[in-house]
């Protein structure tokens, strides 16, 4: 989640498309080389809906960079806007624009590195939290923590003019939605990075367990070992312009929402061979080749997202 700047011009830098590049084909791959993944599809296609996003966002700065700042004002989260005095002449888009801004704003990004960050981490817990509740109980998810990180950002900027922006929010209640269910996993590491529809087996933690329960505490902990950027940016951001009440928001509201969304099914007792091993057993070198090939993109794209996160971090 940022806060829009002049310095956000610049949407992208060759870190970030680069990472972008390798990262995307590496998901591709694992995509196309799995089976029954229809959860993980449409949280991976919501991720490329954002990069469209961004090429749009890129596209009006390159080619029609008069329009740039209202495009932007269009569809940010702008507190001034809820001003009665001052609201409606200041910013474009009238009084409708009070109905789409608290989620549109988070389709837009202030560079490739945010953009990246925010993609990384609906890649790792976002297919998770589709595989338990649902593709259409990540999206509610990820729309009503965007919309509660927008909330929370006008209650403590009431009356900024600084235009909120990204999907930090949303992808902060996707992370949070996580807490409910993973923890209680026999391995935390393959519900994250290879779910499936075990997840909707796994017992739903109280609210009170997440602060009191040892293996909830363990799996915090992996979480921002996993995922270093998103605990810098609750704590504190990266670059002074982090809308940290944006981020507490929107995982306050997957925590919560997760218990109303929730709807496990009876555990399936299989009663022939396991599918997975008999796909294991006829599965080619060809496509074992394949497989390592796109981890390898995978985490080589992760690096390189992270190395120019940080570059841009500090260079800021």
């Amino acid at each position: 989640m940022t806060v829009f700047s002049a310095q956000s011009f610049l949407l992208f830098n060759d870190y970030a498309l680069s990472a972008w590049s390798v990262f995307l084909l590496g998901i591709a791959l694992i995509v196309g080389l799995s089976n029954k993944r229809r959860a993980s599809i449409l949280v991976d296609l919501f991720i490329l809906a954002l990069v469209g996003a961004h090429i749009a966002q890129i596209l009006v700065a390159t080619y029609q960079p008069q329009y740039y700042r209202n495009f932007i004002l269009l569809f940010a989260f702008i507190p001034m806007r809820y001003v009665a005095e001052y609201g409606q002449p200041w910013a474009p888009g009238g009084w409708s624009a009070y109905s789409w801004t608290p989620f549109t704003y988070a389709l837009l990004h202030g560079d490739g590195s945010h953009l990246f960050g925010n993609g990384l981490a609906l890649f790792i817990f976002g297919r998770t939290v589709a595989w338990r509740i649902g593709g259409l109980g990540f999206l509610l998810i990820f729309a009503g923590a965007s919309a509660v990180g927008a909330v929370t950002y006008l209650i403590f900027n009431w009356g900024s003019t600084t235009p909120l922006i990204g999907a930090s929010a949303g992808a902060f209640g996707v992370l949070g939605a996580t807490f409910r269910f993973v923890p209680n996993a026999d391995d935390r590491l393959r519900a994250l990075f290879w779910p499936d529809e075990k997840m909707q087996q796994l017992p739903l933690s109280g609210i009170w367990e997440l602060v009191t329960e040892r293996r909830s505490l363990i799996y915090i902990v992996l979480c921002f070992i996993i995922y270093p950027l998103g605990l810098i940016a609750l704590l504190a951001g990266t670059s002074g312009n982090v809308a940290v009440t944006a981020h507490v928001g929107g995982f306050a509201f997957g925590v919560f929402a997760i218990g109303y969304l929730d709807r496990r099914r009876p555990i399936f007792q299989h009663t022939g061979p396991d599918e997975t091993e008999a796909d294991t057993k006829t599965e080619s070198l060809g496509l074992k080749l394949l497989r390592v090939i796109a981890i390898i993109m995978m985490v080589v794209g992760v690096i390189m997202g992270v190395v120019g996160y940080y570059l841009r971090a500090f260079q800021a």
